[in-house]
């Protein structure tokens, strides 16, 4: 008797086919993302350590002559660029020399004292210090620190795209795989509507049944053998019958 509980083969190879584009989908998604937001991350540092090498470069001056309203002039361009939250030039000490930061910014992240070149992140922004030199002396620095929206809306983005292609995908496969099913699905569900019909045909063959893979000819091949040997075998009972009632329905002498 059929367990009705029991899902068609169909479904289970569908669900194992998406399950396995799916999976391999994500991993991949996943790491182009990882990638993607690695190397949009470095190429903002890289920027910003370019514009913070231009700003050194037009702040020598100003740190040399101790012009500390020439080096809030140099920052207060920076203006222009909505992504910067704060600017700060520091003499060669290391302390404050001129500052600017956005109107809606935190001077809580600049730091009171440098001594290095560093760069990172923090309050969900990056940050990066810049050596500034003349005649090959360092002179003071200047730090840098630019919010993420950008890059935020860049992965944000890309997130969006890639969702819209997995889902695609996901469509395609299941599509694919739907089709793909039925080479192994169909010569199974033909065997078995083959068995169910020998008992009203009385026919012990497998007729024409084909098969796409050597697995399933190999069991509609030993289904067949397995018939064709029942089929004898009830052919010789029933020859054996027919003698055994011919013998008892002969008259006696």
């Amino acid at each position: 008797m059929t367990n009705r509980r029991l899902k068609p083969i169909k479904d289970k190879l569908v669900s194992m086919i998406l399950l396995t584009c799916g999976a391999a989908l994500l991993l991949a998604c996943g790491g182009f993302g990882i990638y993607e937001f690695v190397a949009a991350r470095q190429s903002k540092l890289g920027q910003m350590r370019l514009v913070g090498d231009l700003i050194g470069s037009n702040s020598a001056g100003a740190l040399s002559f101790n012009d500390a309203q020439a080096g809030n002039e140099t920052l207060a361009a920076l203006r222009t660029n909505s992504e910067v939250l704060v600017a700060r030039l520091y003499d060669k000490a290391g302390k404050p020399f001129a500052t600017y930061s956005r109107p809606d910014a935190n001077l809580v992240g600049a730091p009171a004292v440098v001594s290095s070149d560093t760069f990172g992140s923090q309050h969900g922004s990056l940050y990066v210090t810049r050596g500034i030199y003349s005649n090959g002396k360092r002179i003071g620095s200047v730090y840098l620190q630019q919010d993420l929206l950008a890059l935020n809306s860049r992965l944000k983005l890309y997130a969006a795209i890639a969702s819209g292609m997995l889902l695609l995908a996901m469509v395609f496969a299941f599509m694919l795989a739907s089709r793909l099913q039925r080479t192994i699905s169909a010569p199974i569900l033909a065997l078995a509507k083959r068995a169910n019909s020998i008992e009203d045909s009385g026919e012990y063959s497998i007729g024409n049944i084909h098969a796409s893979y050597q697995e399933i000819g190999l069991l509609i091949d030993q289904f067949d053998r397995m018939l064709r040997s029942i089929g004898q075998r009830d052919d010789r009972l029933r020859r054996y019958g027919e003698s055994l009632e011919g013998r008892c329905g002969r008259p006696d002498g």
